[in-house]
This record gives C-alpha cells, structure tokens and sequence, in this order.
C-alpha cells in the first residue's frame, strides 16, 4: 500500500455519504420510487436512478479498495468495474435494477464479510490496537453492504402506483445511518495507511 492509494478509501467515503443522503431521503419521506409515464410513453426513472448511480459508485469504490488492499495492477480494478458498469447497464435496459443491485450488492457482500471477520479473527488479539481498528472498520463496511442488499429488495419497484414506502423507510433509515458509518470507517482507514505507509 502506498500513500496515494489512500485516495481510494476516501473517494469510496464520500460515494458512501452520496449513497447515505439517498437512503436518508428515501427514510424520511422526501423521496420514493414511484415511476409513471412521461408525455412521450417512456417511464420516468428518475427516483430509482437518484439511488442506482450512488449504489454503483460505491461498489465500484469497494472494488477499487480491494484492488488496492491485495496490490492489485490497476487493470484488475478496471476490469471488475467494466463487468459491474455491464450489470448495471443490464438492469437499467431490462427493467432489472433490483435485481442487478441484489447480484452485485450480494457478491461484494459476502466477500466483504468473509474478509472483515477473518481479518477480525485475525487481529483481535494483537498489541497493536491499529490492527484492532482497521478490523472493526472493515466489520462496519462489511455490515453496511448486507444492509445495502436488504434495503434493495425491500423497495417496492412497481410501474403506474404510488408506492407505499411504509416497509422501506426504517430499512433505508438503518442502512442510510451504517452507510455514513462506514464512510467514516474508511476515512479513518485512509489516515491510518497514511500515518504508517512509507511512501
């Protein structure tokens, strides 16, 4: 790991606070995802895309910070972003967001808590209590995602209704709070590699 690397950790944060604000709005009321058709026929994607792009952002900010933790070539991370940028797409011209957000969401999910809990298990009992907090931080990223999953399949995603967001609106509460958690977890992350990175 290099200090410019670190750039990764924070870039990935603030997508986590863009993705968070969404949730949020979605959690008070102030947004939904309700879609009805514009004068041309076409539907108005507009609200399910205001939480898609953010959502996406962060995956591919999380791939990027695995590239970076396993001194991975940049390549790598290029090609994990051309197949989730291709699975988005997908879901966008099929109609299949949920579905896509649920796939990608629960891939980095799962490996994000394996990772976090061996990196715990890892860690716990060491002298250096830096090792304990980068655990714990990976343990709030990867906690953030499962809740990511959750918060997806529980928006309702039908065409020409009013949704009820009465059962979504705790959900995205929840995951919009773990979201800024998580971003502050690896902004503390990112000072720690700085402070003991050598170059």
């Amino acid at each position: 790991m290099e200090k410019k690397h670190t750039l990764v950790h924070f870039l990935t944060a603030a997508a986590l606070v863009y993705f968070a604000v969404a949730l949020l709005n979605i959690a008070n009321g102030t947004a939904t995802t309700d879609r009805f058709p514009n004068p041309d026929g076409s539907y108005d994607y507009s609200s399910v895309l205001a939480l898609y792009i953010p959502f996406n952002l962060c995956i591919i900010g999380l791939a990027g910070l695995i590239t970076v933790l396993q001194e991975g070539e940049f390549g790598a991370w290029l090609g994990a972003v051309g197949v989730i940028v291709l699975i988005s797409l997908v879901g966008v011209f099929l109609n299949l967001m949920q579905g896509a957000a649920f796939l990608v969401g629960g891939i980095y999910a799962v490996w994000w808590s394996i990772s976090a809990i061996r990196n715990l298990a890892a860690h716990w009992d060491s002298f250096y209590w830096e090792n304990k907090l980068l655990a714990l931080c990976r343990i709030l990223i990867a906690a953030a995602l499962v809740l990511f999953v959750v918060a997806w399949m529980a928006l309702p995603m039908e065409f020409d209704v009013v949704q009820d967001m009465s059962q979504a609106m705790p959900i995205c509460g929840w995951a919009g709070g773990l979201a800024i958690a998580a971003a502050v977890a690896l902004v503390v992350e990112g000072f720690l590699w700085i402070r003991y990175c050598d170059y």
